[in-house]
């Protein structure tokens, strides 16, 4: 499975699509951390960051995060960190992407309050608008078992309408 993503990812840089653009940088860093390859990673999350996040210090932060997947013990500073980053920069300024990636990233290193508190945001954040937006693979990723087994999933899947899709679709499989 990882090595056909890897190949559709680079079909779409052969195609021309940004090494930047979210589900290229998301499933290449993906990739590259399921090989134990957190450098590049890190590298390709850092070129993406937005001017926002890269201004309060995300670079410094992404490159905690990869470095507290491939060491454990840094999981804490990795998370104050994100944290960081998060109480620095404007809502408006968090888009989707990134705070997608802060909830990949919060399951990866076990924080799930932060990830499950960065999720109901963005689902306020977009409730402001009257959508609960239609981009949610984040939480379907093996990454993020943890966050689908916690309790809280239920009532988060429940805000996002997802009992009355499942309903009529059947539910995702496993």
């Amino acid at each position: 499975m990882n090595a056909e993503a890897k190949s559709y990812g680079e079909l779409a840089l052969a195609l021309g699509w940004s090494r930047t653009l979210g589900p290229v940088s998301d499933s290449l860093a993906l990739l590259a951390v399921r090989e134990g390859a957190f450098d590049r990673a890190c590298a390709v999350m850092v070129d993406g960051l937005s001017a926002p996040v890269a201004a309060a210090g995300g670079e410094a932060a992404v490159r905690l995060v990869y470095d507290a997947l491939a060491n454990s013990e840094l999981r804490d500073g990795a998370v104050a960190g994100l944290q960081a980053i998060e109480s620095r920069v404007a809502p408006v300024d968090l888009d989707r992407s990134t705070r997608h990636r802060f909830m990949l990233w919060y399951a990866q290193l076990g924080a799930l309050d932060a990830a499950y508190a960065t999720g109901n945001r963005l689902l306020d954040h977009f409730a402001s608008f009257g959508s609960i937006c239609t981009v949610w693979s984040v939480l379907w990723q093996p990454e993020t078992e943890a966050f689908r087994s916690d309790a809280r999933f239920a009532p988060f899947c429940q805000r996002l309408g997802l009992p009355a899709y499942w309903a009529r679709h059947g539910t995702p499989v496993r």
